[in-house]
């Protein structure tokens, strides 16, 4: 169980100055790492819809199913046509 964890169960009352402030830190160090993973999974799951989008194109499905499976646009498949 982390710090901040410990914290959000018992409440922040019974904390001094320099132990509220090493809270807050692991607080915004949890939050950032959050939202590193986030980015992370984000940048994974696009780059997946890509694959998937330039097999199809192979496959030779058309635009609109390509859109509708991948939630890709038009245009990115279209690049993604051209590319190939």
């Amino acid at each position: 169980m982390s710090f901040s964890q410990k914290v959000d169960k018992t409440g922040i009352e019974g904390y001094k100055g320099d132990e509220i402030v090493e809270v807050e830190e692991t607080r915004k160090e949890e939050r950032e790492q959050a939202e590193a993973e986030k980015s992370e999974l984000l940048e994974k799951v696009e780059a997946e819809k890509v694959e998937t989008a330039g097999k199809m194109i192979e496959d030779g499905l058309s635009i609109e199913l390509i859109e509708r499976y991948t939630g890709l646009s038009a245009e990115e498949i279209k690049l993604l046509d051209s590319n190939s």
